[in-house]
C-alpha cells in the first residue's frame, strides 16, 4: 500500500473516531491501532462490545470489497461500516438483517 494512502487511512480512522465522539460522547471512539486486520485490529475502538466498525475514506466508494473485509472482520459483532468520500460527509452502512439487532443492543446498552 502506498504510503500515501496508509497516511489517508490513519487520518480517516481519526477523522471518524473524533466524528463518533462529537455524536456520542459516551462511546469514547478513538483510533484502533491496526496491524494485520481481524477481530483484534479494528480501525476504531470504542466502548461498544457488540459493533465493529470499518473505516473507509476513499474517492470512490466500494462497497463489495469493504462488505467482505467487513464479515471477515467483524466476528460475531454487529458489523458497520462508515465510510467519507473526500470532500463529502460520514455515512454510515449497516448490514439489513442487523439494522434492529443494532438498535435492539443499543437500547439495553444505554439504559
Amino acid at each position: 500500500m502506498p504510503l500515501n494512502a496508509k497516511n489517508k487511512g490513519a487520518e480517516g480512522e481519526r477523522e471518524a473516531a473524533s466524528f463518533l465522539n462529537s455524536l456520542l460522547p459516551w462511546m469514547d471512539a478513538k483510533r484502533g491501532r491496526q496491524f494485520s486486520g481481524g477481530e483484534d485490529s479494528p480501525d476504531v475502538t470504542h466502548n461498544c462490545p457488540f459493533i465493529h466498525i470499518e473505516v473507509k475514506r476513499v474517492e470512490k466508494p466500494t462497497f463489495n470489497a469493504w462488505a467482505k473485509q467487513l464479515t471477515k472482520d467483524q466476528g460475531k459483532r454487529i458489523g458497520i461500516i462508515m465510510y467519507r468520500c473526500n470532500r463529502g460527509e460520514w455515512w454510515f452502512c449497516v448490514r439489513g438483517t442487523e439494522v434492529i439487532a443494532l438498535i435492539n443492543k443499543l437500547q439495553g446498552f444505554l439504559k
